[in-house]
């Protein structure tokens, strides 16, 4: 059982805390994973919850039988059950996870564990449902065209994108007073630590495959230009259901992963990450697959010395076009064309993909019709050295890694 489940890797922090709130469990939605929840668990846990009351489930969004889903999500909630003596939990889904989490509580059997249930930026709501249920939305969602529901109690959230309403704060705050009615809303200060808790997950992107038993090097980067200080501060091995860490890392520091999957053929991934500021359990280190119709759409990535092979992630919200920006070595990634309010994309991958020496971007390729994702015909190269992207008023450096050595991805929270 524990080989199909994601089991909240903050129980590696340290030992059973008391349990004071009905447990929650997260489910993600297509092409995402565990990671979608890392600001939401971070304010829970400031307002009071446990390590032990917030749980994540990954499951494999590219397999469109959600049945497997709903049996992994099945065993989650027995696991929490048990672990917590509680008698429910609670559950959060957002975009294809609500449809998971709505289809699950339909049962006679599933509905009694459930006690109240968010249901973030999905679909409509099955007759059937008897759970106390929050419809949370923003009417500027354009992948779902958020709107109220019936079944449901309904609360919308202007100004928020698709991805942005399960990962905002204004999010949080709705979800945790729908949790806990007769309880005020308090929130501890952040304290100055000497160093942050990291750990995570290795699993491939989409099918959230574990990456197990996988080396991961870690680097402390040098912030004007991307290179290492010294070797690796730390080398980690994952699990076998792909967990790491947790790793003790310095405050305002940038840091390079690099993942080495075991699976032969398979290339190293460089991941680039913000400063951490506090304690984060849910760093997902994504590696490509190998088979299915992520590799498909993928196949084109570069594996040569001149050319650097270099995805962006956007942790927290959408890019669209016209309010934010995203820059990378003076070149406009967040173009109409590929950043578009309806293309609502969190992932932007960089590659030479025509026989042109193209200095700008130019409209997607490959995926255009996909979701979430976009891919622009950038050239990279190495020979500049380093690579310098912007996004609104942030930065980081990295070094031009050739994609021979690997593709590089950097995350903005």
């Amino acid at each position: 059982m524990k080989s199909l489940l994601l089991i909240f890797c903050f129980a590696s922090f340290g030992l059973m805390s008391q349990v004071n709130h009905t447990p929650i469990i997260f489910v993600h939605g297509m092409l995402a994973a565990g990671d979608t929840w890392s600001n939401t668990v971070q304010q829970f846990r400031k307002a009071g919850y446990s390590h032990d009351e917030l749980h994540v489930l990954d499951w494999n969004t590219l397999n469109f039988n959600r049945s497997a889903a709903q049996n992994q999500l099945d065993s989650l909630v027995e696991i929490v059950m048990k672990s917590t003596k509680s008698k429910k939990v609670n559950l959060v889904g957002h975009s294809a996870g609500g449809g998971v989490c709505s289809t699950y509580i339909t049962t006679k059997k599933n509905y009694k564990r459930v006690d109240r249930y968010v249901h973030l930026a999905s679909g409509n709501l099955p007759v059937t449902i008897k759970t106390p249920t929050l419809n949370l939305y923003s009417p500027d969602d354009l992948v779902t065209g958020g709107k109220d529901i019936k079944y449901a109690y309904n609360h919308k959230i202007a100004g928020l994108d698709h991805y942005e309403i399960a990962t905002s704060d204004s999010s949080f705050r709705v979800m945790y007073e729908f949790f806990n009615p007769a309880t005020e809303l308090t929130t501890s200060a952040a304290e100055e630590v000497e160093h942050i808790r990291v750990a995570g997950k290795a699993c491939t992107l989409g099918k959230n495959q574990p990456e197990c038993n996988a080396k991961i090097k870690v680097y402390q980067l040098d912030a004007t230009n991307g290179t290492r200080f010294i070797s690796s501060l730390q080398t980690v091995t994952t699990d076998e259901v792909g967990n790491f860490g947790p790793i003790a890392l310095s405050p305002a520091e940038y840091y390079e992963f690099i993942v080495y999957p075991t699976v032969g053929g398979k290339q190293p991934i460089h991941y680039f990450r913000e400063p951490f500021q506090q304690d984060n359990g849910l760093v997902y280190l994504r590696t490509l697959p190998s088979s299915g119709f992520a590799s498909m759409i993928l196949g084109d990535l570069p594996t040569n010395e001149e050319e650097v092979g270099l995805a962006i992630f956007s942790a927290s919200k959408a890019l669209i076009h016209g309010r934010d920006s995203l820059f990378v070595n003076g070149i406009e990634i967040t173009t109409d064309e590929l950043a578009s309010d309806k293309k609502t994309a969190i992932a932007f991958f960089l590659y030479k993909a025509s026989d042109k020496e193209l200095e700008d971007a130019s409209p997607i390729h490959k995926f255009a019709n996909f979701p979430f994702m976009s891919g622009a015909d950038v050239w990279v190269k190495t020979s500049d050295e380093v690579v310098r992207l912007n996004m609104n008023d942030r930065k980081i450096v990295i070094p031009a890694i050739p994609s021979a050595e690997g593709i590089s991805v950097v995350v903005f929270d």
